[in-house]
């Protein structure tokens, strides 16, 4: 699990970026990121975090906007330097 560390405004790999061609921000410069962005952080699938979301076995999402789920960068980091417990 390779997590962007927080070191400041370095070059960008092509790992920290979403696909998206809107986004301007890498993943290490956002407060919170939404779950479409998280399975290339994580090397899964979508559905696999959803599932272990549901089983209780991923870190709940810090806040929600309208319907959308956020989980701050700090706690997913912490989460996954901690073995995913």
């Amino acid at each position: 699990m390779n997590l962007p560390k927080n070191t400041g405004h370095d070059s960008q790999s092509p790992d920290e970026t979403q696909n998206s061609p809107s986004q301007e921000l890498s993943i290490k410069d956002r407060l919170t990121l939404r779950i479409e962005e998280l399975p290339g952080l994580f090397g899964v699938s979508r559905r696999t975090i959803e599932r272990q979301l549901a089983a209780g076995r991923f870190p709940k999402p810090d806040q929600k906007m309208g319907k959308i789920p956020l989980w701050s960068l700090q706690k997913l980091r912490r989460w996954a330097e901690g073995g995913g417990k």
